[in-house]
């Protein structure tokens, strides 16, 4: 299974317990004809989960805070140069401003608030950080990866293979 995927791929992610029933569940789904290209066992032993596109959270949020500070920054430097030449501020006690201290005051502001929307926003949206806790606890992931009938197929031979508790 590779990182990057195709847009009419599928993913299913099952949750297994420990190492063995993960491995019995490769082996079974195996056994009904998925190819192993389709699929992942990601856990302690098998594939790291930066294999298969899962990282840990902060890295997914300093990623997009460095993005967005660099983005609002220049933004908040063009709109302090607009605003000083359109309204010409003055500084303490009626001193002309200049136009480089506005525009570094503008774009520190709005940098900060970039990197801090940015960071909530890709926080609270990344779908990755159950399954990282789920890795955390040792727990195994199976990933089978492909068209929406290998999923289905996948699906569908897990679903009988887990007993459920409630």
């Amino acid at each position: 299974m590779i990182h990057r995927r195709s847009p009419h791929s599928r993913v299913i992610i099952a949750i297994l317990p420990d190492e063995s029933s993960a491995f019995e569940a490769y082996r079974l789904l195996q056994s009904h004809g998925i190819s192993p290209e389709h699929m992942a066992l990601v856990g302690r032993g098998y594939t790291r989960p930066e294999h298969v596109g899962l990282v840990p959270v902060y890295r997914v949020v300093w990623w997009y805070g460095r993005r967005f500070a660099l983005l609002g920054t220049s933004l908040g430097m063009m709109v302090g140069a607009l605003l000083q030449m359109v309204f010409q501020f003055q500084l303490w006690g009626g001193a002309p401003s200049h136009l480089l201290i506005v525009m570094a005051g503008a774009g520190a502001i709005a940098g900060l608030i970039g990197a801090l929307v940015a960071a909530l926003v890709a926080g609270l949206r990344y779908r990755g950080a159950e399954a990282m806790s789920y890795l955390r606890q040792g727990r195994y992931l199976l990933m089978v990866e492909g068209s929406e009938t290998v999923t289905r197929q996948g699906r569908e031979i897990l679903d009988q293979y887990t007993v459920r508790q409630e």
